[in-house]
């Protein structure tokens, strides 16, 4: 029997039978122009799709701070933690403490969120401090804590939401008393219930009902200050704003923990920079008069 002489080729009789196949340059150009078709069509939808699943997490995030508010109230006597508007850091005397506004020293630290000696919804979030920034919130910047282990590093902010300011209690002492809502009449002047509701407890949610009375809210990252949402209720103006990071909407939560993602109307609630202390709007301006149905009603209704 003839000896196969493919040793020395280091082919095996198998692989020696075949030919051997290239693309030609036709071929390639083909597959490159049907890559590129591909990217063409798929990158737009990813791109369009990222918007909303960033809303998804946010709704997500704002389902998961209603239920520990709801765990707050339900441990705390059914009175709601303490939201004083000032952005104290004071132990046991806000839901969420610091200024968060861009260029403050609390924007790019988001310890005291975790720490439930200041920030009281802490343990019932797992000390999760994603959950209070906004998914869309693109700012970076230098850590200004004091853990040794980020210093110099860049984190994202803090903090991108607020908390109705007609709802919660204020101190000395252990907070139970409703709050002033001070800027409920235009002027921070109000006081509780002198003329709109202002809600201490749960068994204040009379009116609006639970479902719709807004709690906590997506606040625009150039309107951030404390952790309280000014609004004013009798004098048809702005003076903190909403969130139009999804889109020209929002996430808001409700006092019945369900959250929404709702879209603003005015194009003018978008902010490239710090927004003007007061403006003026409509007294029909569908915004203003959505948020302030939702933010209290009047004491005698």
């Amino acid at each position: 029997m003839k000896k196969s002489n493919y040793w020395g080729t280091g082919l095996s009789e198998a692989s020696a039978g075949r030919e051997e196949v290239a693309f030609t340059l036709t071929e390639l150009l083909v597959v490159v122009a049907m890559i590129a078709v591909l990217f063409v069509v798929l990158i737009p939808a990813r791109a369009k799709d990222r918007p909303a699943s960033e809303a998804a997490r946010c709704l997500n995030n704002f389902r998961q701070l209603m239920t520990a508010m709801s765990m707050y109230t339900h441990e705390n006597r059914d009175f709601f933690p303490p939201n004083p508007g000032d952005g104290n850091t004071t132990a046991g005397q806000n839901w969420c403490p610091g200024i968060a506004a861009p260029g403050s020293a609390d924007e790019f630290n988001a310890d005291m969120l975790t720490d439930s000696r200041w920030s009281l919804l802490a343990p019932y979030v797992s000390s999760n401090a994603t959950l209070f920034r906004c998914t869309s919130d693109t700012r970076v910047g230098i850590y200004s804590g004091s853990n040794t282990n980020k210093l110099g590093k860049r984190v994202s902010s803090a903090r991108t939401i607020s908390m109705n300011a007609a709802i919660g209690t204020i101190g000395p002492g252990v907070p139970i008393t409703p709050v002033n809502g001070p800027w409920l009449d235009g002027f921070h002047t109000h006081t509780r219930n002198h003329p709109w509701r202002t809600y201490g407890s749960v068994s204040d949610l009379v009116n609006p009902k639970p479902a719709g009375l807004f709690v906590l809210i997506e606040e625009n990252p150039f309107s951030l200050n404390d952790a309280s949402l000014a609004f004013s209720r009798s004098v048809p103006k702005w003076l903190d704003y909403p969130s139009t990071l999804h889109n020209l909407g929002g996430v808001v939560g409700f006092a019945d923990t369900h959250a929404e993602l709702h879209k603003w109307v005015t194009p003018t609630l978008r902010l490239s920079g710090p927004g003007p202390a007061a403006r003026s709007v409509a007294a029909d301006d569908p915004d203003w008069t959505w948020l302030g149905q939702r933010t209290t009603v009047l004491a005698t209704d």
